[in-house]
């Protein structure tokens, strides 16, 4: 196994973590740093709350591709602010059309404008709680009893294939996959996104 694993974490409190772990030295140069070692470009995680904490939200990515791509455009980091500011409003689209802006600012960025393939691979995570729903999910409202909480997952890459493995509690066995880019995309050019999704309401204390 030579190629970057990411991999990203929520816990029962819905705190989030994220980790990337380097393909090794394979074709590297000496004293290269990837993009791995750094927050922000190979990873990111981030929680939100507000001081009564009524309010939550929390969001992780793992990146893979080209880390020369990757670091130059802070590609976790970009993908975890986008989730903040277009899927905490489920008004604003979700998850998915987050994911959608962000792939396609890569692919658009300036910076790598004269590369013929730009590659990048990430999953992306992210939480809200007591926000309106998004992705799959529809408003609730139940005079204030519930708290809505909402879990998405999505995936999504420019390169020809993408494996992602996931497991959320009260599932038997992980889910695991491989997407790939339809044979009539162009590598480097186009991108595919895939996702999940897990909601909670839980009562008030």
């Amino acid at each position: 196994m030579m190629d970057t694993v990411g991999v990203i974490c929520r816990d029962r409190n819905g705190n989030v973590s994220a980790g990337v772990s380097s393909g090794g030295i394979l074709l590297k140069r000496p004293g290269r740093v990837g993009e791995a070692a750094m927050f922000g470009c190979g990873c990111y995680a981030l929680n939100l709350a507000s001081q009564s904490n009524a309010a939550k939200e929390s969001a992780a990515c793992g990146v893979s591709g080209c880390g020369e791509h990757v670091m130059k455009t802070r590609l976790a980091e970009k993908c975890c602010s986008s989730a903040f500011l277009n899927s905490s409003d489920g008004r604003k689209g979700g998850l998915y059309d987050s994911l959608r802006v962000t792939l396609q600012d890569f692919l658009d960025h300036p910076w790598l404008s004269h590369i013929p393939q730009r590659l990048c691979g990430l999953v992306v995570l992210h939480e809200y709680v007591n926000g309106e729903p998004s992705f799959f999910l529809w408003p609730v409202s139940c005079a204030n009893a519930l708290v809505v909480r909402g879990i998405e997952i999505a995936w999504g890459h420019t390169s020809a294939s993408f494996a992602v493995g996931y497991f959320r509690e009260g599932d038997c066995k992980p889910t695991a996959l491989v997407s790939r880019l339809p044979k009539s995309s162009q590598v480097g050019n186009s991108f595919l996104i895939g996702g999940t999704f897990t909601r909670r309401d839980t009562l008030k204390p």
